[in-house]
């Protein structure tokens, strides 16, 4: 299920336990780690922030808070706009912290101070999927009934001009529940209920606490969207500890017109366990069929713990495979988001009941989407270390690592901050032992990398700048040599694309092979039969495979239309080398069978065969 988490929250200068006479910036670390904590507790995508004050090197040590709560809470895209000047202590700003890369709109200024200060609205938009998000940060006076009032119609006003198709969010402190005395020193309130009352009416938004949002105006923060969301959760609550006199205001919203999965993308991995052996997987249900040269392929495909499923079995998307010691681990999302393990010992049987890689917390916050893509690679051959990927439900890109000799796991981790779509691609390839980049398509259709060695852990994002794709599409990554990268994809057009790496230069690329298409974002696979040779395939625009191959002396050859179709443009494809120079190439008919064709040296591909079952 894919959600937004969404905060708003007014931080009163992360003033509430600071006196004015502190002498030191102690109690103001003390505070912002205590916000910082608050926050990032609840895992959000976008924090909409106010009150919050970048301080001048005379006060509070010039502690910019807008970075420090970035940086702590690993948000790392920010927008500010700046609302009031403190005299020469600095100034008050109306912030977005974003998991999503930010597009700065304007700034809505209602009112103007001699010092270019005065209460104002921040507006920032972000893409997910081809669609434009627009969020609102702000602050209204308290202090100024007309003025008050003037901006709950200038924001009526700035939303209203928007595209009709375009979500919104709009939160911050209203300041609907201020008391204003009047001549006789009464206090009175009725102008604000007014105000409020007619932005609720005519903004076209809705709260995000539904009715007793909009008709209990008395707190000063609230949190509106416009668009096709629906609210699963919602609250607001005084956090604590409280270095803020404010509650904040969050919700979760699922976004009915985000892009879900292909959920069937890559139902199909192959793995060699040992030199001359081949381990093929499908999924939905889960099963597998082994080959080797004195036996040639078993009689049927076995059932991995259908057995055991008990409601919670696969969820008919994507599987990964990865052999390391002559054992062989299979990754597969359940039907509730978990991923799970099941090891194929030496001897070929299976070791059951399958462990639970992710989920066995039930943290919702770091569960696979169902029907989503899972991948895994072997990060130090011979010392059972695998790193296992997927992304959850609001993209972020997630890595787990475990030992498989004791099929031990560590708590997934977000790799720093990176979002693709929904349960989209991430793939992984060990260039050397105890080293792994990891490739994937962002939410902005840029490929980006990332990389993790035993002794940094993960460094990146980098964009690899050229191409744009659909999010989460898969990327082929393959190691032709120590340290030498090469990657392929589908790009928006079809186009079958390529760059590459190696040691002491920057990514070169991209390179359109061969003049190929097949399916935007659809299945490429890639393998080394041999140092600096590459072999590509694919389902082309008319569901035949594809073939082409790459060697230093002469480039790209191909392409070379293969004997056997798959199920339509850019189905999943997989292909494996056995021993050096040797070739094996899976695909799923339109019949839902799997075929299998074979190449070596000096001979024609033969096949295909059916894997019937």
């Amino acid at each position: 299920m894919t959600f937004l988490r969404v905060v708003t929250w007014n931080l009163n200068e992360g003033r509430q336990w600071c006196p004015d006479n502190a002498q030191n910036n102690s109690c103001m670390l003390s505070a912002l780690d205590a916000i910082a904590g608050a926050l990032a507790s609840l895992r959000p995508d976008l924090v909409l922030l106010n009150e919050i004050v970048v301080w001048n090197s005379l006060t509070w040590g010039g502690l910019d808070q807008v970075s420090y709560i970035s940086n702590a809470i690993g948000l790392p895209h920010i927008q500010k706009a700046r609302t009031a000047t403190l005299a020469l202590k600095g100034e008050k700003n109306v912030v977005v912290l974003s998991r999503f890369p930010l597009r700065f709109e304007r700034r809505i200024q209602h009112s103007a101070y001699w010092d270019g200060g005065g209460y104002s609205t921040l507006h920032v938009s972000f893409v997910v999927n081809g669609i434009r998000h627009h969020v609102f940060s702000t602050r209204i006076t308290a202090y100024d009934a007309a003025e008050n009032a003037r901006s709950h119609d200038e924001l009526v006003a700035a939303v209203r001009a928007l595209p009709t198709n375009e979500p919104v969010l709009l939160g911050g402190d209203f300041n609907t529940g201020f008391e204003r005395w009047d001549a006789q020193g009464q206090p009175t309130r009725n102008h604000v209920p007014v105000a409020y009352s007619r932005f609720c009416a005519n903004s076209g938004l809705s709260h995000v606490l539904g009715g007793i949002g909009w008709s209990n105006p008395s707190p000063d923060d609230h949190l509106f969207f416009r668009g096709q969301f629906s609210v699963l959760r919602s609250d607001r609550t005084m956090p604590h500890p409280g270095p803020s006199d404010h509650e904040w205001v969050t919700a979760d919203l699922l976004p009915l017109n985000w892009q879900q999965p292909n959920r069937s993308i890559s139902g199909l991995a192959v793995a060699v366990p040992t030199t001359d052996e081949l381990l093929v997987v499908r999924s939905a249900p889960v099963q597998s069929r082994s080959w080797k040269p004195q036996g040639g392929w078993g009689s049927a495909w076995v059932a991995n713990g259908g057995a055991i499923i008990h409601g919670n079995g696969p969820s008919g998307g994507t599987i990964a495979v990865v052999s390391e010691r002559g054992r062989s681990h299979l990754f597969f999302i359940t039907a509730d988001g978990a991923i799970a393990a099941l090891e194929r010992q030496p001897s070929g049987a299976w070791r059951f009941p399958w462990q639970i890689v992710v989920g066995s917390n039930r943290n919702t916050i770091d569960l696979a989407v169902p029907g989503g893509a899972v991948s895994g690679v072997s990060s130090s051959p011979g010392l059972g270390e695998v790193h296992v990927f997927y992304a959850t439900a609001s993209g972020a890109t997630m890595a787990v690592i475990g030992n498989t000799d004791f099929y031990s796991w560590r708590t997934p981790e977000w790799v720093r901050s990176g979002l693709t779509a929904p349960g989209g691609h991430i793939t992984g390839v060990c260039r050397r032992s105890g080293f792994v980049d990891i490739f994937t398509v962002g939410t902005d259709r840029r490929v980006y990398t990332a990389a993790w060695t035993t002794q940094r852990g993960w460094v990146g994002w980098w964009p690899i700048p050229g191409i744009l794709a659909p999010p989460g599409a898969p990327i082929a990554a393959v190691s032709r040599r120590q340290d030498f990268l090469d990657i392929f994809v589908a790009d928006d057009a079809g186009r079958i694309m390529s760059a590459a790496w190696s040691p002491g230069s920057r990514w070169k690329g991209w390179w359109h092979i061969q003049n190929g298409f097949t399916a935007p974002g659809g299945c490429i696979s890639a393998v080394s039969r041999a140092t600096d040779l590459l072999d590509i395939f694919t389902v082309g625009m008319d569901s035949r495979m594809y073939s082409a191959a790459w060697n230093p002396s002469h480039g790209w050859g191909g392409w070379w239309a293969l004997n056997v179709r798959g199920q339509r443009p850019g189905a999943a494809v997989a292909s494996a080398s056995r021993s050096i120079n040797i070739l094996d190439i899976f695909v799923i008919d339109a019949g839902g069978v799997v075929q299998t064709m074979g190449w070596a040296p000096g001979g024609n591909w033969g096949g295909p065969w059916a894997l019937p079952g």
